[in-house]
């Protein structure tokens, strides 16, 4: 059996310990000196550096709680309340805490940062700051939730947290963040059973990328008022994302996400330019695009199902590779006003409608390896070199 010893000298306003798998609830104690007596093994009431013991005031509240030999019993929990004010940072010993399960840190004035040693807490399920006003980490270094096995994760009130690195954990399956609202980019990567993401009120985030979270169900963004680039590759099982209260958004990718349908909440970002839905089954979009959509140039849609022309107006680059589109309508003629770029490589187009050499706009077209004979694609190159249009058939 592994023996530490932790001295832990307690001022804090709020912190719940839990040590089982149970739904942790401290408002069943009276005070603090119940929330210890309840536990099923002995505590002394006078504090012994060798035995687990407390010193409490007349008030019944905490002062000092040396936990020794902890042997994790099933039922132990700690509740440690509204024991007045801790200074900017935890103690070290936190670390020492190594069969620690679920970890609160609410209403704490002037906590700055988490001690470095929380990194030992290899047994952490679940981890919640909120209303901790100062917490910022520290100033040269961001506040790093990486390679541990957390399974949910609760983040509010951080008012000065500038910013956050959300990495590797392989448990993880929850995040909320509410109340962030000092970062200005957040990037959460190879997070593989995170399930939901929940992100309210981040005034000052500007872009949030999420990479390799394939067994992502769920994210919402509400009142990111300067949120303009969201980008998410590689969640495969994605089926809801909801934007409420995020007017700035310019710039969406949901890159290999194997979607079949169109998002329904995209139509809502109204002054949305560049969407990104590469590497995704979908075969048709939403009659409303163009008109939900009115400021959407830039589409890339590679590698989907789609079987027809995907032209809208106002567009200036599309891309259409990897598709099954055998035909390019005169339709396309509309579009000669704006479009600028459209590449439809690796399709099945059988030719190319000349009038398109007319399309005064367009700089580059490209339609590599389609079914186009040799002769057509020789003929084809005559004509568009004729033109100022950079070709590629080949």
């Amino acid at each position: 059996m592994k023996i530490f010893v932790l001295l832990f000298v307690v001022y804090l306003s709020s912190i719940n310990i839990e040590f089982s798998n149970a739904e942790l609830d401290c408002t069943i104690y009276d005070n603090d000196l119940d929330g210890i007596n309840i536990n099923q093994f002995y505590i002394t009431r006078s504090l012994a550096h060798r035995i687990t013991s407390v010193v409490y005031d007349s008030t019944l509240k905490v002062k000092e709680f040396n936990v020794f030999n902890n042997v994790n019993p099933s039922s132990s929990v700690y509740c440690v309340k509204n024991n007045g004010i801790i200074d900017q940072h935890l103690p070290s010993e936190f670390g020492q805490l190594k069969s620690l399960s679920i970890l609160k840190l609410s209403n704490i004035t002037n906590l700055e940062d988490l001690p470095d040693e929380i990194k030992y807490l290899s047994q952490l399920q679940s981890l919640t700051l909120e209303k901790i006003r100062n917490f910022n980490k520290i100033s040269d270094e961001s506040f790093e939730i990486t390679n541990t096995s957390i399974h949910n994760l609760q983040l509010e009130n951080l008012f000065v947290l500038q910013s956050i690195i959300i990495s590797s954990n392989t448990k993880l399956i929850s995040l909320d963040m509410i109340n962030l609202s000092s970062i200005p980019t957040m990037s959460i990567k190879n997070n593989q059973q995170l399930k939901t993401i929940i992100l309210e009120n981040f005034s000052k985030l500007n872009t949030f990328e999420l990479y390799s979270s394939s067994n992502l169900e769920l994210i919402s963004f509400q009142d990111a008022s300067l949120l303009s680039t969201i980008i998410i590759i590689s969640s495969s099982t994605l089926k809801t994302i909801s934007f409420i209260n995020v007017p700035s958004i310019r710039n969406l990718s949901l890159s290999g996400c194997e979607l079949t349908i169109f998002p329904e909440s995209i139509l809502t970002l109204t002054s949305f330019e560049v969407l990104n839905m590469k590497s995704n089954q979908l075969s048709t979009l939403p009659l409303t695009l163009l008109t939900d959509l009115p400021n959407l140039r830039i589409l890339n849609l590679t590698n989907n199902k789609f079987q027809e022309n995907i032209f809208q107006p106002a567009l200036i680059y599309l891309h259409l590779n990897i598709n099954k589109i055998s035909l390019i309508s005169l339709e396309t003629m509309k579009l000669s006003s704006t479009l600028k770029r459209l590449t439809m490589n690796s399709n099945v187009l059988n030719g190319v409608p000349y009038s398109m050499t007319n399309m005064r706009s367009l700089d580059v077209f490209s339609a590599t390896a389609n079914n186009i004979s040799y002769y057509e694609i020789r003929y084809l190159i005559e004509l568009f070199n004729k033109s100022p249009i950079r070709s590629s058939f080949y």
